[in-house]
């Protein structure tokens, strides 16, 4: 036998319920990518002024601002890594952390952004580095660069005061052969 009841416990809350989906489906939109577990990311550096860190994200580049609450070992050891190491595109470093799902405008750089949590990050070994003689003016284009796989303190632009007690290790993975 066949119900005469409506789909719905009470009709007064389906316009109720056609609101929330709605809103729910428009709040998903390509400007609001929502991110709520740690991921990792393939990292680039830009020589650029603003904002001059990005994510690769969905086969794009994604700017970032890193939050305040980021992991401050792994941001002041990333954010300071030498040029001669950090710059190289056949190098890859890769990010874990996540992101609020908002994407923001930066009227200083003229780009979107996104703030993003760093948790840690890592160099795939082994990786390329220029030499220290040559890494500061434009001849490093077509220098042979050095093969190393660890690295070491000094591939940081900080004192050894502030990388005391640091295992750099955690900041390397064997994962890429070049």
């Amino acid at each position: 036998m066949k119900s005469n009841k409506p789909p719905f416990p009470d009709e007064k809350y389906k316009p109720i319920l056609v609101l929330l989906l709605g809103f729910l489906f428009s709040s998903c939109s390509s400007k609001n990518i929502i991110e709520l577990s740690a991921k990792t990311y393939e990292y680039k550096y830009w020589a650029t002024t603003g904002l001059s860190h990005s994510i690769l994200l969905n086969g794009k580049n994604a700017f970032l601002e890193f939050r305040p609450d980021s992991d401050s070992v792994a941001l002041k050891t990333l954010t300071n890594l030498v040029p001669c190491i950090g710059y190289l595109k056949e190098n890859h470093i890769f990010v874990v952390g996540q992101y609020d799902g908002k994407i923001r405008w930066s009227d200083e750089s003229g780009v979107d952004y996104i703030n993003f949590k760093l948790l840690n990050w890592y160099i795939s070994t082994p990786f390329l580095e220029i030499p220290s003689s040559t890494c500061h003016d434009e001849s490093w284009v077509n220098v042979p660069k050095l093969s190393r796989s660890q690295l070491r303190k000094e591939d940081f632009i900080l004192n050894s005061n502030e990388l005391q007690g640091v295992d750099l290790s955690k900041f390397q993975k064997e994962e890429h052969k070049l």
